[in-house]
């Protein structure tokens, strides 16, 4: 007879494979019998002597899915295993051997959990845990928490023992201290207790050691270690105080309290930080290079394609007229590589879809070869070929939405996605082209990553002006929204509809209809001026048909919409802009439900209108499947004090169930906190509102809070205390879960910024005083 075992998922029952076994027919391996044991019949299962010498532990093995076996809705084999050790069919030691080696077995945590579940109903004695010590120790550097806190109880049966390792078991402490399963913290400092009671000559080593458990951000551990030295009379020990004095930023206020004669360990803060000191975001070394040889500008279009800087984009319109300049025949085949690195970047995209504006950079490059650079009969027909190659051999459907994708970009698209104010951007620099011009363009910005200075601005709409160039709407939008200004902003230079502007932002030089001759140039500077009165009286005369909208409640953060929910100030004014009777940048906001926006591109995106993001950063967070954690990092560059509407993304970020996501939330917080630019009334009202919706377990910003926002100064405190009190009253009558540690944060912070709290957080932790887990801490606020 002969059966194929090759399969280690064969369908036999055990009775079949012992005949098979004793009759010396082929033998499975040993994974194969594992498997074939478990998922056999309970009814038709009879085990023989070689059952229980040899095949019953290929279980603990081998990943045989015996933790997802169950019959009738209990699990048979936890029994079974029972009742083989009651027996004593089963050795009991090789039973707590097998199962503790588990551990390091499996990295699924459901199978050890399994076999330390039948563990806690086995009665061992404390010889054969001694004789087991080291796989006891060995599971103490598992990944399980379940299987470490079991091993720990068990160690605490035999420390007593004098073959006990304590040495060994000394080593492992850091290791337990360090995880975040609380459990384990406190089984550990529980051990640690005993053991200093028992063994006094190393009760300094343990307790030097127990010290690391200050590492927590838990009051209640952190209680426990500093009332466990106090109970030993080492709390006094310099070395033991200076060890404390490593922690002592990550201390609550009441740990402090247990230890009044180190004030030393209070951080005296320097009056200065006390201030928030805003960072100018034009500086020296800051200042965006500029490519001006043959040479560079061959490199940086050699390369440009990589998508490596968020402005490159801009370089490529900037940079691309001036190269055209330098060629000639004699120079234009050094241009090959670039054309070839374009196509790549073409072939690339249209497999795997990444950076949809470097795509488009790619098509706009072929096609400025194709249509200017005639010059090198060779190069251009290499060109031409690469550019005709995109199509070559399609069938009719890929044709079609392959050629839909070489844009003609003498024409803008007109399908409302983001990624047409590129291609348009694109379009302008090959009309400039055409007309041999090769200013720098408006918007390119003058300090990385986006920012352009006034004084800048000025003096290129100021030569605009005097070459009688028309300038474009998308550009000066762009550039609008790019530029800092200061106090001093000299216009003198400017003239006509222009000067009119700059002198309705800059001055505040009131608005008139009158002074419009070209509304969408006006558009930036008003919504960058946030002048609800002005806009609606601009809306009036632009608008192509009139809507039932009251703006001074919209930029008060309350939409009244006929016949619509209330929404947030973003979305509706994006659909005002929509309804006016000229084009812009804001228009943009939709990406289609198949884009994975490329990190680089949201960078991009981001950085078209840094001073109005709301528009932009809507869209991205509305986009499916869109992860914040990529644009963090460019939100945190453009940073200023933005309306409700950008905070509800900054909200969401603090929440999200992405841990780098949130943590760029939290330097953000820090940093703008330094700066003065972050509205904590704002935040925490938000924040409120979210989880008053549940939108996210509570316990993401309970974490964040610990781990990367309390104590980072006074400055801080004082301004976690603020968004706390705008966050409590905001929230459900009905406490959420992880409430209480919500509660336990703000009394901390109550205490060390020596506040009360306010009125409306008092008045919403009387709806709370019922609950008997807030019962405590809400009277602990109460009271302070």
């Amino acid at each position: 007879m002969s059966i194929d075992f090759s399969d280690p998922y064969i369908h036999m029952q055990y009775s079949t494979l012992l005949e098979c076994i004793y009759k010396n027919y082929n033998i499975p391996n040993k994974e194969t019998i594992a498997y074939i044991l478990v998922h056999s019949q309970p009814k038709n299962l009879t085990l023989k002597e070689i059952s229980f010498q040899e095949h019953i532990w290929y279980l603990f093995q081998y990943e045989c899915e015996i933790h997802n076996h169950f019959e009738k809705g209990s699990t048979y084999w936890e029994s079974k295993f029972l009742e083989l050790l009651n027996d004593t069919l089963l050795n009991k030691e090789t039973f707590l051997n097998e199962t503790l080696l588990t551990t390091v077995r499996f990295s699924n945590r459901s199978i050890p959990n399994y076999f330390f579940r039948i563990l806690d109903n086995v009665n061992f004695f404390d010889q054969e845990l001694l004789n087991s010590q080291e796989n006891l120790l060995t599971v103490l550097n598992s990944q399980h928490s379940k299987p470490i806190n079991q091993t720990l109880k068990y160690l605490k049966r035999i420390y007593k023992e004098p073959s006990f390792n304590l040495n060994a078991f000394i080593e492992q402490i850091p290791v337990l201290l360090s995880w975040d399963v609380k459990a384990i913290v406190n089984g550990t400092l529980g051990l640690i207790d005993a053991l200093m009671k028992h063994y006094p000559e190393h009760k300094k080593e343990l307790s030097l050691l127990s010290i690391q458990a200050l590492a927590h951000q838990d009051e209640s551990l952190q209680v426990k270690t500093i009332k466990l030295l106090q109970k030993y009379n080492l709390i006094d020990n310099q070395e033991i105080a200076q060890e404390i004095a490593f922690y002592q930023d990550n201390l609550f206020h009441s740990v402090k309290e247990l230890l009044p004669e180190i004030e030393s360990f209070e951080e005296k803060i320097d009056e200065n930080i006390l201030t928030p000191t805003p960072v100018s975001k034009i500086r020296e070394n800051n200042r965006i290079p500029t490519y001006e040889t043959f040479d560079e500008l061959v490199f940086f279009f050699s390369q440009v394609f990589e998508g490596n800087n968020p402005y490159d984009f801009d370089y490529y319109i900037a940079l691309l007229p001036k190269l055209h300049l330098f060629i000639n025949e004699s120079n234009a085949s050094k241009l090959e590589p670039i054309f070839q690195q374009a196509y790549k970047c073409y072939e690339r995209s249209m497999d795997n879809m990444k950076s949809e504006i470097t795509f488009t950079m790619a098509q706009g490059m072929l096609y400025y070869g194709v249509t200017f650079l005639k010059c090198n009969s060779a190069l251009h027909q290499k060109i031409t070929s690469l550019y005709e190659k995109m199509t070559k051999g399609l069938t009719p459907e890929e044709s079609s939405w392959k050629k839909s994708r070489l844009i003609l970009f003498g024409d803008l698209p007109t399908s409302p996605t983001i990624f047409n104010i590129h291609r348009h951007l694109i379009s302008n620099v090959l009309k400039r082209i055409d007309t041999g011009e090769s200013s720098t363009p408006i918007f390119f910005p003058t300090y990385a990553p986006c920012w352009i200075d006034a004084k800048s601005l000025i003096s290129r709409i100021t030569e605009e002006e005097k070459n009688k160039t028309e300038i474009d709407s998308f550009e000066f939008q762009i550039a609008f929204s790019r530029t800092l200004f200061d106090n001093d902003n000299s216009i003198e230079t400017l003239h006509g509809e222009m000067k009119k502007i700059f002198a309705y932002y800059c001055h505040n030089v009131a608005l008139k209809i009158t002074d419009i001759s070209t509304p969408s140039l006006w558009l930036a500077p008003l919504l960058r001026k946030n002048n609800s009165q002005d806009l609606e009286l601009f809306a009036q005369f632009y608008q192509k048909e009139q809507h039932d909208v009251n703006f001074s409640q919209i930029f008060n953060g309350v939409i009244t919409h006929k016949n619509s929910r209330n929404t947030t100030f973003s979305s509706h004014c994006v659909q005002l802009i929509r309804t006016l009777s000229f084009d812009s940048i804001f228009h943009y906001t939709r990406l289609k439900s198949h884009y994975s926006v490329d990190f680089v591109d949201q960078s991009i995106l981001l950085y078209l209108s840094p001073t109005l993001p709301n528009f932009i950063l809507e869209a991205l967070y509305k986009t499916p499947f869109i992860k914040f954690e990529p644009f963090m990092p460019s939100v945190f560059e453009i940073w200023n004090n933005f309306g409700d509407n950008v905070y509800l993304f900054v909200a969401k970020t603090f929440i999200d169930e992405n841990k780098t996501t949130r943590q760029f939330s939290s330097e953000l917080w820090i940093k703008a906190t330094i700066e003065g630019t972050m509205n904590h009334q704002l935040l925490g009202e938000t924040l409120g509102k979210l989880e008053d919706a549940e939108y996210a377990p509570l316990k993401r910003f309970t974490d964040l809070i610990i781990d990367s926002m309390l104590s980072i100064s006074t400055l801080h405190n004082k301004a976690l205390f603020s968004l706390l009190n705008a966050m409590l009253p905001q929230m459900n009558d009905e406490p959420i879960k992880g409430m209480k540690k919500l509660l336990e944060i703000y009394y901390e912070v109550l205490s060390i910024t020596n506040e009360k709290a306010p009125l409306e957080v008092l008045e919403k932790l009387k709806t709370w005083t019922k609950v008997k887990s807030l019962s405590v801490i809400v009277k602990k606020i109460e009271k302070d």
